[in-house]
């Protein structure tokens, strides 16, 4: 069973949070072992993904970053990801830290 594509939010106030691998998106593609992609993560947009953005979902244990646009990282309520997207954790201390 794979991990729902419902439900995921945009964590708030992690703007300021940094990486050992020098930016989210990095470290998105180092342990996604997946190329940067072309289309923003949230299911129905078309937007180039720019950054890595932490996401959080009820149902998913921690934070996860996936790339997304800037207009979607500004979601506020619930939104579905695309499918077949790799999440990466974003715990340093079990990844980059």
């Amino acid at each position: 069973m794979g991990i729902t594509v419902t439900g995921w939010r945009n964590v708030r106030g992690s703007g300021t949070r940094r990486c050992n691998c020098g930016s989210w998106a990095k470290h998105w593609e180092k342990y996604s072992n997946q190329p940067w992609p072309s289309h923003c993560s949230v299911e129905g947009c078309d937007g180039p993904p720019l950054l890595g953005a932490h996401v959080r979902n009820s149902l998913v244990l921690g934070h996860k970053i996936v790339p997304m646009c800037q207009p979607c990282n500004a979601l506020v309520g619930a939104f579905t990801l695309r499918g077949g997207l790799a999440l990466v954790n974003a715990n340093q201390s079990e990844t980059c830290g």
